[in-house]
Parts: structure tokens; sequence; C-alpha cells
């Protein structure tokens, strides 16, 4: 979806959930804000800094994004968490138990659980808590998730918001969502059609 003469502020801090139909260009959104696309004409600024002539070092440290494409890596759950290297034990157990992964926290082999090709020994939701649970783990200011628990039951989900404060206070978050009931955990929400923002407002005027 082509996002067509937009322009948003988004102050340092703030959470803000993206929400729209299919096809809305919300991913396409997100995918901008990341750094994986680059508009045609206009500019993304980060902190009065252009986005395009930032170095990939910037992105590593202050930026941590979850598509629907992400994969986790053939090895551990040890290794693929060691890919972010300002992470130590206490903090990835941490951000585990915040994705509410007990799966692995009360395994016998902890960390050192296997994560096969392709990781087909996680279930699809399983795969979501362990990627939502790495970036979580790392030091970023701005968080950018793209449906990160859209396998997830709304139970689990709302456990996980419900402790978000504890990793990401202070933070930025942006998340696209399709789960109305996950809003309310935000401070502002866009709604988004034809690649245009047709409504930007607070979660409770929103479900008015």
């Amino acid at each position: 979806m082509i996002i067509n003469r937009l322009s948003i502020d988004i102050p340092a801090g703030q959470r803000v959930a993206v929400i729209g139909e299919c096809g809305a260009g919300k991913s396409s959104l997100l995918g901008m804000l990341s750094g994986y696309l680059s508009p045609t004409d206009g500019a993304i600024l980060y902190d009065g800094y252009n986005l395009g002539h930032l170095s990939q070092n910037f992105f590593s440290q202050h930026l941590s994004v979850v598509t629907t494409h992400d994969v986790l890596f053939t090895g551990t759950i040890e290794s693929n968490f060691a890919l972010k290297p300002q992470n130590d034990r206490g903090r990835v157990l941490k951000a585990l138990h915040l994705a509410n992964c007990g799966f692995i926290l009360q395994h016998p082999m902890g960390l050192k659980f296997p994560v096969n090709f392709m990781a087909k020994n996680l279930s699809s939701g399983q795969q979501q808590q362990l990627l939502l649970a790495r970036s979580l783990s790392s030091n970023a200011s701005v968080f950018l998730w793209d449906e990160p628990t859209s396998n997830l039951d709304e139970n689990t989900e709302k456990q996980i918001f419900d402790n978000l404060d504890e990793f990401i206070h202070g933070k930025t978050l942006i998340m696209v969502t399709h789960r109305r009931y996950l809003i309310k955990y935000f401070d502002r929400v866009l709604v988004m059609k034809g690649g245009k923002i047709i409504r930007d407002c607070s979660p409770d005027k929103l479900l008015m």
C-alpha cells in the first residue's frame, strides 16, 4: 500500500496503536519508520535527524523492531538473544517472564532449549512470544511492533500488556494491531485507510 501525504509527530515516550483494515498501509508505515522502506518524497525525522542518513549502528542501538516476517534462528534460546550484545542473563530472563514464556522458564534446559530449523519445535504463538521477549530485552528507545501477538489468545495478550511498563516505561512504542481491546494500553490511536490517517485520537474517544 502506498502511503500518501502523511504527516505525523510522535513525541518521545508516547505509545501509539495503528489500526485499520487489511491493506490500509499500516505495515508500510511501520516499514518506513523502521528504515526498511524509504519514502519517495519527504523525510522521516528521528529527534531532528533524517532517518535515511543514520548509520546501521544507530538502528541497532535505538530501534527494536518486530515484524510479521521475523524468525528465530537455529540454535538455542540463548543464542537467539545473544544477537543483542547489551543483553545479560538477568535481563533476558525478565523479558521472557514478561512475554509469558513459562514454557522456556520452567523447562529443565532453560535458555539452552534448542530451536530447530524454522523453529518447527515451537508453536506459532510460542515463536511470537520469544520474538517479543527478544525485542523487550533490548535497550532501545523506540519499539516498532507489527502485530506481535496476533497468534496469542486474549488472556495471554492482556497478561503481557498489563506488565509492559516494567520494560518500556518512558520509551516510545508504535504498534500495528487488529485487536481493538488492546488499544486501552496506548496513549494514542491512528486509524488508517487507503494509505492515509483518517483519525488520530485517544483510545477513549475511539471507543466512545
